[in-house]
């Protein structure tokens, strides 16, 4: 009986209560937007979190993959508001976190209230995912390859009718906020004449993805080691004097402001080292927020970066970036070509999964690399 409710009513559950979650996120990052002032209460704010998060267990970004992968109840009730309230006033004071973390957290606390199992909670990532980039075959490819326990691939066509159940409910209640859509992606010249900068293109990504995650972990030893409160008011004073250099807020919140200023032609090449430390430094600190939506924004500017350099088409590297950056960082390689497919269609599969077929390669051969001096050393 809990697996038919579970499939039944979560999705619907999970599409009205991201809805308004995404309505009030989107309402948040706009006004800070209109009033980049507010910039100056974010120390205030920050304090308050960090004081809030360590009175009540609320966890950490770094934590949020971890705790969904637990096989007892995540959080106490009373976490899944605060959850919603604080990541969305990260917006508010201008911090650059995404929503996809909280909205997948959203999704597996919602699906414990039909019990538990690993059915269940995938459905709940798939779900949360989709109800917030309204991409249902993403989103269960993405549950399938970031929960990998249990996994029984004939349960694939359940989790993705509720992914898609999921962002119809979710479209009803908010229809406006969504990912950015493209326009057509003509890929005719480009399949047989650039085929060789593919190889370049997913070493530049790969390259990206390697200092995200090297920056990310250099902010959290350096935070750990201080005291919380000094260590949140340091990022808060970086925060500031970041907004005010540049004034158009294009480095806080989500990404979307990054990725406008780049379709406007205002793109720089310092572009994606600004966002990546705005958004590591973040992370790093303790506060709770996504990650997707950032790394749509950092793989974008490094597609626009990569393209200028070479001489190639700005539009097509752009969202093969968006779409490769996000795989490699999470190594969900199907999620990213079924992301590339809903966002670009049947022409992006060939240069993206080439590009992701690269990055893996590159993968494996530095993880051979680091097993073969490892056993050297033991040997010695």
């Amino acid at each position: 009986m809990g697996f038919f409710l579970g499939f039944f009513f979560l999705p619907g559950l999970c599409g009205l209560v991201i809805g308004f979650f995404v309505r009030f996120f989107a309402f948040c990052g706009n006004y800070f937007l209109d009033h980049l002032w507010l910039i100056y209460c974010l120390p205030l704010f920050a304090v308050i979190s960090i004081w809030l998060f360590r009175r009540i267990r609320i966890p950490a970004t770094k934590e949020i993959y971890q705790n969904i992968f637990a096989t007892e109840p995540l959080f106490a009730k009373l976490n899944l508001p605060l959850l919603f309230i604080f990541s969305s006033l990260n917006q508010l004071f201008g911090i650059s976190t995404g929503r996809e973390g909280v909205g997948v957290q959203m999704g597996v606390l919602l699906s414990e209230i039909f019990g538990q199992g690993s059915f269940r909670k995938r459905l709940g990532i798939a779900c949360g995912f989709s109800a917030i980039f309204l991409t249902p075959i993403t989103a269960a490819f993405f549950a399938f390859e970031i929960h990998k326990k249990n996994r029984n691939w004939f349960s694939f066509p359940l989790v993705w009718i509720g992914a898609v159940a999921a962002r119809e409910v979710r479209l009803s209640f908010a229809p406006e906020f969504s990912i950015l859509p493209p326009a057509e992606f003509n890929l005719e010249r480009y399949f047989l004449t650039f085929l060789v900068s593919l190889l370049l293109f997913a070493v530049f990504l790969k390259l990206g993805v390697w200092l995200f995650h090297s920056v990310h972990e250099k902010f959290r030893i350096f935070f750990g080691k201080m005291n919380p409160y000094a260590a949140i008011l340091i990022f808060s004073m970086a925060m500031i004097g970041l907004t005010l250099q540049f004034q158009d807020g294009k480095y806080n919140g989500l990404g979307f402001n990054l990725i406008h200023s780049i379709e406007a032609g205002q793109g720089v090449w310092y572009d994606f080292f600004i966002k990546l430390l705005a958004t590591t430094s973040a992370l790093g600190s303790g506060l709770i927020g996504g990650e997707v939506t950032p790394l749509f924004s950092l793989g974008f500017s490094l597609g626009d970066s990569f393209a200028h350099l070479t001489h190639q088409s700005e539009y097509i590297f752009r969202y093969l970036g968006q779409c490769a950056f996000f795989a490699l960082y999470f190594s969900v390689p199907m999620a990213g070509l079924a992301l590339g497919f809903e966002l670009l269609g049947f022409q992006a599969l060939f240069p993206l999964s080439l590009i992701l077929f690269f990055g893996v390669v590159i993968q494996a051969s530095i993880n051979r690399t680091k097993s073969s001096s490892l056993g050297k050393t033991f040997k010695h």
